[in-house]
């Protein structure tokens, strides 16, 4: 393999280490290599969610590439003094990734999301970027037996990137359960980019995002996010409770 993915072991995941550009870049090597990766954005909620859930935890330890996608989890890198970690939403990076295929024709595939939703996004981002062409849209509201023609619409559409927004764990299962038929290098679970993408929410302003306030902003827009809120001491106590086993 020409790429070595450089990692810090954050709360029992291997976070990818360096800024941005730097996990881009790497996994543009990989995609160059054609080593199929499978890129899990994760962040506090996820963590603990797959705690509560053995099943889920097992699908979201299946993953090749892991970023930092909340604050949350650059706070526990601190904490657990993992300074190397950046966080890299979701969001972003899927972008920059298509920034990048559009660059050299590349071909993107778009799942999740309520009807309509992918389409509008594809629609947007082709607009956006006229290099990339977007091969397939689809929502996420299929049944199990459909995921079977699913799975095959996604291989003969022949994408280099698959965005999965579908929520974890559905989005990382569908992922790691397909991707030997799926055959496409590059797999991102995106949560609700596609959403944004589409224009149906906004995201937060920069000084937000610069600060790490983001998620509250998201909270503000989906009041059913004030509950997720709880779970906040949840992951301080997690995080806490690992510091001080590493400085006994």
């Amino acid at each position: 393999m020409g790429a070595q993915i450089q990692v810090s072991e954050v709360l029992g995941y291997p976070l990818c280490v360096g800024e941005p550009r730097d996990v881009l870049e790497l996994l543009w090597q990989l995609f160059e290599a054609r080593v199929q990766t499978h890129v899990v954005t994760l962040n506090a909620e996820m963590i603990l969610a797959a705690q509560r859930e053995p099943d889920a935890q097992k699908v979201l330890r299946r993953g090749d590439m892991y970023v930092s996608d909340g604050v949350g989890l650059t706070w526990a890198a601190r904490m657990l003094r993992k300074n190397a970690v950046h966080r890299y939403p979701g969001i972003d990076l899927a972008f920059d990734l298509m920034a990048k295929l559009a660059k050299y024709q590349g071909r993107v595939y778009l799942l999740g999301s309520e009807e309509g939703i992918a389409q509008t996004a594809g629609e947007r981002i082709s607009a956006q970027l006229p290099g990339l062409a977007v091969v397939g849209t689809a929502d996420g509201y299929f049944t199990s037996s459909e995921e079977r023609m699913m799975v095959e619409r996604i291989r003969n559409a022949q994408p280099d990137l698959l965005l999965v927004g579908m929520g974890c764990p559905k989005q990382e299962r569908f992922i790691a359960e397909h991707r030997n038929e799926l055959q496409v290098p590059i797999m991102v679970g995106v949560g609700g980019a596609l959403e944004v993408f589409a224009g149906k929410r906004s995201r937060a302003p920069m000084w937000m995002r610069g600060t790490g306030l983001e998620w509250a902003y998201r909270s503000m827009q989906d009041l059913s996010r004030f509950k997720r809120l709880g779970m906040l001491p949840q992951f301080v106590f997690l995080v806490l409770r690992q510091a001080m086993r590493r400085a006994a």
